[in-house]
């Protein structure tokens, strides 16, 4: 939930005076009849009926009061009647205007009102008699919103978006009624409101007078605090030693009500453990119920354990609230105005992404619970929608296969003399089907055999013959093959035979780009019992649309079951797998809500009774409007399986003992063959393989300079191109020193030397000769970071320097190359 604390100003308005306990207030109301004072009247305030308390529903109304002779100012006195709480005491208003609007709203339900003149040299004048006014406003609902889609605000994706509003203060509780559109199915959350203000240990922080203060809930998460998976910790940078201990965490991402893990804090220990959080700022939260220990000397990190979110599957909803204020019995409010949204979840792509072995390749996605159907777009990288080579608006599975080519190579043996051959296909699909061509002659040429095949109904078919003689080979190749075809030859040759093998071609698309998203289509359909039935069955029949509609029926079903028993049997029906049934009982009788699947269009629902007495029917059914979720972000892929080997920033110097080096990953690549030559051998200095897109080497790598090649192998052994050469050099596990440059010259004394460094160092040591004067003129161990600069002012002259690292366990590494540079 969202709290919503009185404004500073509002707090310090009613604290500018003691707040008056009850006997006070009533004493001011019985001083206020005595003698003559303002008249006091609320315009905006509308009475039901004579002499009734008036009622508004603006919560900034309009106060006018009549002029006091002489008057140099007026107070106006504002309290809420149920809680005896002041909301505002406004002080010497100028006397020439006699009227006043609030500051800060009324409280919901009943508020008093006093206003009094204040003249030069005398005591204030009596305190008006009282007003009093009932406000009424109903909630102003604000969301959910997706902040992060501007043109569909109200399109959210995820599902940490909570349910917000707009009120007066003073309400006792909210009710939130959500209709979920879709499956024409509501729930109604209350939500308590007016709690306490906690301090740091979990106390009520009391108000100026001595009462609880208290917050306003503006926020409905439907879910609450949700667990998490694991998290990656955030790093803390500071922690206040305070009553209330604040972390400043850059980024956190948290919402006041989450709960986190504190660890590794130094010096203020006391923030280590598990704690709610109140966020303070993007980058500060307070921790709840602990004070600080001692002063922060650094550490610490952060890890998120809960999550406040609003479960919602895929649909459209509607969402009202309305307030119940603080009177016994309290009174409800008026509904706030329909606020309407959508839960339409972005598809996540699970591959391919980037290079691909897949043939044919399919795209694939996860589920989005709920959702009926997936729309899919695939087109060349950077065209515009228009020129997609693949739109499918209603796909039913969560994978695609890309269309390709077959090549079916026909190859003749034995050296026929006479004789003719057939070719027989094999169409998978639902359906099987045969396809058989006429006879053609044992020597038919590739026209012969082309027309043959488009007779079929094969189009952009086309053949070549690869080989004549007595054995001629034809490769007769087909077009957009949606799954593999199996041709059969069927031969009568004297002598010999002939055989067909078939593989596929994905089209050279070069490189495409895909996404999905998801959509719903949804009836709910109604079925009901008659009669105040006591004993039977009944059966529901479902009939799917179209030339391939199916129809099934459940088994039997009992004329009292639940709505689980109703939906597992319609859950058993094929394509229903997801149905859901909800259910209610009124006056003996059963209505059956089945929310449902469409396969676009309706399905069509009959039932069959043997009850007694009365009967099962079905009552109204009503297609819900279609959902159209968010689309995934885009992939993109391609057939050139090259691996890219990647280059490390700046000259390609590998200072590690045993380098490592990576490439681009390719999709379903089994394995990658790796290549290494050293420049100044003949032979082949290494010759692996490696599982994943980097490799390192398992022994030391002397200093030199190497050519690098690397190939993916598919799962099914084919052998991809190999990647570009790569050149680089290895120091042996030495140092690169990067600043001074070699040669170069510097007016400056104390010289900032820097250097790449060695993995396997844990300190480095440098060593500085002054040309001419002192080889061990300068040298430093114990090293930890990558530059060093002396301690005192180098002489003018020229230097040389080296640097090395030392191992963990103490063994030097190599020397680096020198680097000469002079001081002026």
């Amino acid at each position: 939930m969202m709290f919503e604390s009185f404004s500073g100003n509002r707090r310090s308005r009613r604290h500018n005076l003691p707040t008056p306990a009850p006997a006070v207030v009533e004493s001011l109301e019985t001083r206020s009849l005595l003698s003559a004072s303002p008249t006091v009247t609320v315009p905006d305030a509308v009475s039901p009926g004579p002499g009734q308390i008036g009622v508004l529903t603006d919560s900034t109304p309009r106060i006018v009061w009549s002029a006091v002779s002489g008057a140099t100012s007026y107070d106006v006195w504002i309290n809420d009647v149920e809680s005896r709480e002041r909301i505002e005491l406004a002080s010497a208003l100028p006397p020439q205007i006699l009227e006043f609007t609030p500051d800060e709203p009324l409280n919901l339900g009943v508020n008093r009102i006093w206003v009094r003149a204040n003249f030069a040299n005398n005591p204030p004048g009596p305190w008006s008699a009282p007003v009093d006014v009932l406000l009424q406003s109903k909630p102003v609902v604000t969301g959910p919103v997706n902040a992060l889609v501007p043109a569909t605000p109200q399109k959210l994706d995820g599902n940490t978006f909570p349910i917000t509003w707009t009120s007066a203060p003073g309400a006792r509780s909210f009710e939130v009624f959500l209709s979920n559109q879709t499956t024409q199915t509501s729930t109604t959350y209350r939500v308590a409101n007016r709690i306490p203000v906690l301090d740091a240990r979990g106390n009520a922080i009391p108000d100026g007078a001595g009462g609880v203060l208290r917050q306003e809930v503006r926020e409905l998460y439907l879910n609450g605090p949700v667990s998490l998976p694991a998290q990656v910790p955030k790093a803390i940078t500071a922690a206040t030693n305070d009553s209330s201990i604040v972390l400043t965490v850059p980024g956190h991402g948290l919402k006041t009500g989450e709960q986190v893990r504190v660890t590794g804090a130094e010096g203020n220990t006391a923030a280590n453990g598990t704690w709610l959080v109140t966020v303070t700022g993007p980058d500060t939260i307070q921790l709840t119920g602990v004070a600080g220990s001692g002063v922060y000397t650094g550490g610490g990190t952060l890890t998120q354990l809960t999550q406040l979110q609003s479960q919602l599957p895929i649909g459209q909803y509607r969402v009202f609230v309305r307030s119940t204020d603080d009177a016994n019995p309290g009174r409800l409010s008026a509904w706030s105005d329909a606020w309407d949204f959508e839960v339409t979840p972005a598809v996540k792509i699970l591959r391919p992404s980037g290079p691909t072995f897949d043939t044919p390749i399919t795209l694939q996605w996860e589920p989005v619970p709920a959702a009926t159907h997936y729309e899919l777009l695939v087109k060349p990288k950077g065209a515009s929608d228009d020129q997609a080579i693949v739109n499918v608006k209603y796909l039913r599975d969560t994978s695609w296969q890309l269309p390709t080519s077959q090549l079916s190579t026909i190859s003749f043996n034995g050296s026929p003399t006479s004789g003719t051959f057939r070719l027989s296909f094999r169409i998978p699909g639902e359906t099987v089907r045969t396809l058989t061509t006429s006879s053609l002659p044992w020597n038919a040429t590739a026209s012969q055999i082309r027309s043959a095949v488009a007779a079929l109904g094969f189009q952009n078919t086309t053949v070549r013959t690869t080989t004549l003689g007595a054995n001629p080979v034809h490769e007769l190749k087909l077009s957009n093959v949606a799954a593999p075809i199996t041709v059969i030859p069927v031969a009568d040759l004297s002598p010999g035979s002939i055989s067909v093998t078939s593989r596929q071609i994905p089209p050279d698309y070069s490189e495409l780009e895909f996404r999905v998203r998801a959509r719903r289509l949804t009836q709910v359909t109604e079925v009901a019992t008659s009669g105040k039935p006591d004993s039977g069955t009944f059966t529901l029949t479902l009939v799917t649309p179209g030339a391939k509609g199916t129809t099934q029926t459940t088994s039997a079903i009992p004329f009292a079951s639940t709505a689980s028993v109703v939906q597992a049997e319609i859950r058993k029906l094929a394509g229903f797998e997801t149905a859901e049934v909800a259910a209610r009982t009124m006056e003996g009788n059963t209505t059956w809500s089945l929310i449902l699947p469409q396969f676009l269009g309706p399905v069509a629902v009959t039932a069959e009774s043997q009850v007694s007495p009365g009967s099962v029917a079905v009552t109204k059914s009503r297609t819900s409007p279609e959902v159209v979720g968010l689309w995934s972000a885009t992939s993109s892929f391609t057939t050139n399986v090259t691996p890219v080997v990647n280059s490390i920033p700046g000259p390609q110097v590998y200072t590690d003992v045993k380098p490592t080096l990576t490439w681009s990953s390719i999709d379903r690549a089994a394995r990658y063959d790796i290549w290494v030559e050293r420049n100044t051998q003949s032979s082949v200095y290494l010759k692996t393989t490696a599982s994943g897109n980097s490799f390192t080497f398992d022994s030391d790598v002397p200093a030199g300079n190497y050519w690098f090649w690397v190939r993916a192998v598919s799962v099914s052994g084919v052998l991809g191109p190999w990647s570009a050469p790569y050149q680089f050099s290895t120091t042996g596990g030495a140092p690169l020193i990067t600043a001074p440059l070699n040669n170069s010259s510097t007016a400056n004394p104390l010289p900032k030397i820097q250097w790449k460094g060695v993995a396997e160092a844990a300190t480095y040591e440098i060593q500085i000769a002054w040309v001419n004067n002192q080889f061990d003129y300068l040298r430093a161990s114990g090293l930890k970071t990558l530059e060093y600069t002396p301690d005192t002012p180098l002489n003018a002259g020229t230097y040389r320097v080296w640097l090395r690292g030392v191992k963990a366990d103490g063994t030097a590494l190599a020397w680096s190359a020198p680097v000469t540079f002079n001081v002026t």
